[in-house]
């Protein structure tokens, strides 16, 4: 479980974030983004799209992917994730119509999340997987690392098809795992089975050997993912939530609506107890008017806020990587969330389970 280097997380991009946030971006770039990218210098990891709203197969063969990640990359990329398969990827017209079903409330979620199908079920989409990656890396023309992505469900696969994946000789690896957190019906089982692979994934692989997990940036699921050996994150939760929702963060990981924040005394009182202190470059100087004031006319200007308190996360736990454990504690104390000790109990409870 141990792992020896350091630790990352690479935001999703929008135009106007700086050369110093590490960023995450898609295959299939839209030519805006492409241009907006084109004197971006920061860290990149190229993932391999979401294939369930590609709706032609054409456009998302192995062949595709790999050509586009290395039209995209500079000397800054870190990776190109491998083609990930799972149930609904060899079909995408069954694919389509079974999350409309899902959406429209037909049928359950249950019967349909590959997560929770039995993992010999999926053998034939591990196995593609690793082709995939193979196939990637042989025909790589780049020195850039192949993240190696199998769509695993539960430990003993983990364990069983990393550990084929590191014996064909890669020594970077990845999942997507946005769907095991999407629905919140089933959100507790899918923490337990991420903590149970990653706890899987690196009990096979070297300590110095790379694990990215794409599709989460939860600031309570970070630090316990990175004290199972994950080495680095991707995922829109500081953009998005700033964005679409107007919503900004704290040291504690706390968010909030600047615009409830500007109405309601109460809340902004508890909420700049920490937030106060945050020297991003939106923040530092200004007093707590002045924030919010800015955050209202300018949505931007939460993005980069929010992003400055993931960074700051990643250097806590960079600065905490030989005791995360101790880290763990401090943070929880610090957080005083019933719903982070709820996570680090599940924590316990895989660590138990799998005798570590």
């Amino acid at each position: 479980m141990k792992y020896k280097g350091t630790y990352e997380f690479f935001s999703t991009f929008i135009e106007g974030l700086t050369d110093t946030i590490p960023i995450t971006i898609p295959f299939n770039l839209t030519p805006s983004k492409i241009r907006a990218l084109e004197n971006h210098q920061s860290l990149r990891f190229i993932h391999a799209g979401n294939w369930w709203n590609i709706k032609n197969p054409e456009k998302r063969s192995k062949e595709v992917i790999l050509a586009q990640q290395m039209k995209l990359a500079n000397e800054n990329t870190i990776g190109f994730m491998s083609k990930n398969v799972q149930p609904g990827d060899l079909d995408l017209k069954e694919e389509e119509d079974r999350l409309k079903k899902i959406y429209s409330k037909k049928i359950n979620y249950d019967k349909f999340l590959y997560w929770l199908l039995d993992s010999s079920k999926l053998i034939k989409y591990y196995k593609k997987n690793l082709e995939y990656a193979n196939w990637a890396r042989e025909n790589n023309n780049s020195t850039i690392p192949i993240y190696c992505s199998i769509q695993v469900n539960n430990y003993e696969s983990a364990r069983e098809w990393f550990e084929k994946a590191s014996n064909d000789g890669h020594d970077h690896f990845c999942i997507g795992v946005s769907e095991f957190l999407k629905y919140p019906k089933y959100k507790k089982l899918g923490i337990k089975k991420l903590f149970e692979i990653s706890l899987g994934i690196r009990s096979v692989i070297n300590e110095n050997a790379k694990l990215h997990f794409s599709g989460v940036a939860s600031y309570y699921l970070m630090p316990i993912l990175a004290c199972f050996g994950v080495s680095s994150f991707d995922g829109s939760t500081p953009v998005t939530s700033a964005l679409t929702y107007g919503t900004i963060f704290n040291e504690n990981g706390y968010g909030q609506r600047a615009s409830v924040l500007q109405d309601n005394i109460e809340k902004r009182e508890r909420f700049f107890a920490t937030a106060n202190k945050c020297k991003c470059e939106v923040c530092n100087g200004k007093d707590i008017k002045q924030i919010l004031d800015t955050f209202s006319k300018d949505r931007k200007t939460r993005v980069i806020h929010n992003i400055s308190i993931w960074r700051n996360l990643v250097s806590e736990i960079n600065s905490k990587k030989n005791n995360l454990d101790k880290f763990l504690e401090i943070l929880d104390s610090r957080i005083n969330s019933k719903y982070f000790k709820d996570l680090l109990k599940i924590k316990d409870d895989a660590l138990e389970k799998y005798d570590y």
